[in-house]
């Protein structure tokens, strides 16, 4: 049950209650201020990009009301100023005072133990696992052919709430395999009984969850754990703070106009202390450049165009903080 839902009593319920009340006010017709809510509660997380957000709006609304495409057209309308208010808003954030931007640190910390990291990932839990388990590096050298042992992540409906003031986020962890600090020769002995191999799990996965509390808890994070692999780690979020993604050049064009962000599109060069963006044989890749204008690191590549302008317009944001503009 998602977020919205509690304010919503699902149609065709047979409790053995009066349900011609309840029928009644689900076939109301959305007003401005519901449109307003339901847009605004998907934004606030800050994963769904702008059609997503009027696509999630309309499906969640589309039995009642008469005409979908009119209806479209009215959430697309509500939504703009909206997601516009809260662009304009982010310009003044500072890069690394809010707490996505912890969490977002956290994963790297993790990422560097040897943890696969994932926001928003998968519908559910059971989802999310898959997820973070195609998400794994293949290396034929490490144990069991990928080189991550251990995950941490968040899913869809647990993002749902982020859209409160205060909510208590919760991630799932474990292990794909043994953890790497348990003495091999142990669990060479102890894979020999499925008793042993139970026990290997176990602390294989209590290792997982003291390593992702250890990290959150450096990162400043309030967390809810009972210090046991059956309960997942809860921190706790009062100021989540997630730009919002892009999902094309010229909304990023607009932004960094706004911003007066320093960066180089596609095919532009020698501009120092930019961020970068080119596109390679259907792949993106973004970088940061030095004073010189030249490359400053190897950057990221990306499949996906708006997950490199996240990236880009990020990276534009983090120099423009760290030159006072």
């Amino acid at each position: 049950m998602g977020f919205f839902d509690r304010w919503r009593r699902p149609k065709g319920v047979d409790d053995g209650v009066d349900q011609t009340g309840y029928d009644i006010l689900d076939e109301v017709e959305p007003d401005d201020q519901m449109v307003d809510e339901a847009v605004t509660e998907r934004v606030l997380p800050g994963f769904l990009r702008f059609d997503d957000v009027v696509e999630a709006v309309v499906e969640w609304y589309a039995d009642d009301v008469p005409d979908e495409a009119e209806f479209r057209a009215i959430v697309v309308a509500r939504a703009r100023p909206i997601w516009d208010a809260r662009r304009r808003g982010e310009a003044s954030w500072t890069w690394g005072s809010s707490q996505h931007d912890e969490l977002e640190l956290a994963f790297r910390g993790l990422e560097r133990l040897g943890f696969v990291t994932g926001m928003d990932l998968g519908v559910d839990q059971g989802d999310g696992f898959l997820e973070a388990r195609d998400l794994r590096t293949p290396d034929e050298d490490a144990p069991g052919g990928f080189r991550e042992w251990a995950y941490a992540y968040f899913h869809t409906q647990d993002a749902e709430g982020l859209c409160l003031d205060r909510h208590v986020l919760r991630l799932a962890f474990g292990s794909f395999r043994p953890a790497p600090d348990i003495d091999p020769d142990l669990v060479a002995t102890a894979m020999r009984s499925s008793r042993g191999e139970a026990t290997i799990n176990e602390r294989s996965q209590l290792s997982a969850g003291q390593q992702v509390a250890d990290v959150l808890t450096d990162r400043g994070f309030e967390l809810d754990w009972d210090g046991t692999a059956g309960k997942r780690i809860g921190i706790v979020i009062e100021q989540w703070r997630k730009a919002l993604p892009f999902s094309d050049l010229d909304e990023a064009r607009r932004v960094v106009a706004d911003e007066h962000l320093r960066v180089l599109w596609p095919g532009e060069r020698g501009t120092s202390d930019a961020a970068a963006l080119e596109e390679h044989d259907g792949r993106w890749h973004v970088w940061a450049t030095d004073e010189k204008g030249g490359p400053w690191s190897n950057g990221s590549w990306h499949d996906d165009l708006g997950a490199a302008l996240d990236r880009f317009v990020q990276i534009a944001r983090i120099n423009a903080r760290y030159a006072g503009r």
